[in-house]
């Protein structure tokens, strides 16, 4: 992701600007952009193992917390307790 970063300073801003821009942040902030995380507990392809393995990602997000709007809420619970989902379709079910 580093160099795709990297790739796209260079076009946009030049050769002087990419380290600058790049020093400014080097993770992620998961906790902004998620709502709803559940641990992984299965297993994955052997594929997958080898290519997880080889990163070196870093998760730090408190998934005790989970911060939904109200509105989510909301729609959840009418969901839950009248079956009926309020969530946006551009497309019916035929």
């Amino acid at each position: 992701m580093l160099d795709k970063r990297s790739a796209f300073v260079k076009l946009y801003h030049g050769d002087h600007a990419t380290e600058t821009v790049l020093l400014q942040g080097d993770s992620y902030e998961y906790e902004k952009n998620v709502t709803e995380l559940v641990p992984f507990e299965g297993n994955h392809p052997e594929v997958l193992r080898k290519r997880i393995s080889r990163k070196n990602w870093k998760f730090n997000c408190d998934i005790s917390f989970q911060k939904r709007s109200l509105k989510d809420r909301v729609k959840n619970v009418v969901y839950k307790v009248f079956g009926k989902d309020l969530n946006y379709r551009n497309y019916k079910k035929v």
